[in-house]
């Protein structure tokens, strides 16, 4: 539920990057009470929605540092590879 995208549709080894997308969706559940993909099982029909979901829905309620880190962790950069 909290994994990162790339996680949820090629499986990938995880990294810090990832660590840092399941903390955002935490802290966004833990705030807002619940995230658009709560119910389903499914890691391909998560993935699928995490893709395809419009982020600025749930981030339109949340302050404003919720958008900056958001757009940061977009940034498809890893340090994991230092």
């Amino acid at each position: 539920m909290y994994v990162c995208v790339n996680w949820c549709v090629t499986v990938q080894e995880m990294g810090r990057h990832d660590d840092l997308w399941s903390l955002f969706y935490m802290i966004v559940e833990f705030v807002t009470g619940q995230l658009p993909w709560r119910k389903m099982k499914d890691k391909e029909q998560v993935g699928n929605i995490k893709e395809k979901y419009d982020h600025t829905q749930f981030l339109k309620h949340l302050p404003s540092e919720f958008r900056h880190i958001f757009t940061h962790l977009q940034v498809q950069y890893r340090y994991d590879t230092l």
